[in-house]
């Protein structure tokens, strides 16, 4: 976790690339340490998989951009742009949550069924994969292509700007009519990813994620409130300080194999001593376990050992009593 004596310059939240050793890499004008970023300022990001850049605009900070929120109910909006280093199927790279390790405190059963229910509805035009609740690493992951609210693939020399509202722009894409709108490529994309899932013949092959043109890509939610750690579903809120275990709520693209492009933590301040407390007990049973034991031979050696000892001292009485 970050380091409890680190100020937060988006107090109370805190923008971090996950450590990741060379999986990942950021830079930022004057960075921060200990691969934090700041919100409201674009950073490069460069993976095995993707280079390009990055912004991430969370509503409620004191410096949070009027263009971006005004008007609209979205409380983050989050905005990638580059290319890709090797060719991947749209249905192979997917978007979304996942945690390392199990929620705590959940609400009540059917509070949570209901949630779940609800998530599960919303999520059904993405494609979304949604684990359970009580699952060890919990998830919830959508092909990138479906899940973001904005999509565009354009040549260099007409990129957009990502400083601002995106634009949906996928004409040069052969299987999109001129105009498409985000709606109708969500739509046409389900559509081909589903038949081609269901193994149907004579359809349009999944379109890839092609290393020539430059991607955009544009991510917005409303349901989480990010400076107080509260989503709301409709159905009732749920407080996440109480349920995160210590672990921030993340936002990760990856291929289906595990092959990370990005995966940008958010932390709350609140949640900072939990993980702290956690860590350190890890680490100690990490150590623990690395004790040096002793051997079945050692073992074996020892109980032959304390037997010839017991024997030597029976032995020995006997032969007093004589």
């Amino acid at each position: 976790p970050p380091a409890l004596d680190m100020t937060w310059v988006d107090h109370p939240c805190a923008l971090r690339l996950s450590p990741g050793g060379p999986a990942q890499v950021i830079s930022q004008f004057n960075q921060l340490p200990d691969n934090m970023v700041r919100a409201q300022i674009p950073f490069d990001i460069e993976s095995e998989l993707f280079k390009g850049q990055m912004v991430v605009y969370i509503r409620g900070l004191e410096n949070s951009p009027s263009d971006i929120f005004n008007g609209r109910a979205r409380t983050i909006q989050i905005a990638v742009q580059g290319k890709f280093k090797q060719e991947i199927p749209m249905d192979e790279c997917v978007f979304g949550q996942a945690l390392a390790r199990p929620l705590s405190n959940l609400p009540s059963r059917w509070l949570l069924s209901l949630a779940v229910r609800v998530v599960r509805a919303f999520g059904e035009k993405y494609s979304m994969q949604l684990s359970s609740p009580a699952a060890d690493r919990p998830y919830m992951l959508a092909p990138i292509a479906l899940a973001a609210q904005a999509m565009s693939c354009e040549y260099e020399g007409d990129v957009q700007d990502i400083e601002g509202p995106l634009i949906e722009n996928v004409s040069s894409m052969s299987i999109f009519p001129e105009g498409t709108t985000a709606p109708q490529r969500q739509k046409i994309l389900s559509k081909i990813i589903k038949n081609h899932k269901k193994g149907k013949k004579n359809q349009t092959d999944v379109p890839v994620f092609d290393t020539e043109r430059v991607w955009t890509f544009g991510f917005w939610q409303s349901q989480i409130n990010f400076t107080t750690y509260k989503v709301d579903l409709g159905v009732g809120q749920f407080n996440l300080l109480k349920i995160m275990n210590g672990q921030p709520l993340c936002f990760c693209a990856q291929t289906r194999a595990g092959e990370v492009l990005f995966r940008i933590e958010i932390w709350h301040e609140q949640i900072l001593a939990k993980a702290h407390e956690y860590y350190e007990e890890r680490t100690r049973t990490e150590k623990q376990s690395r004790l040096p034991r002793r051997s079945s031979i050692d073992i074996s050696k020892i109980s032959r050992d304390l037997s010839s000892s017991f024997t030597r001292k029976v032995d020995s009485a006997i032969h007093d009593k004589r």
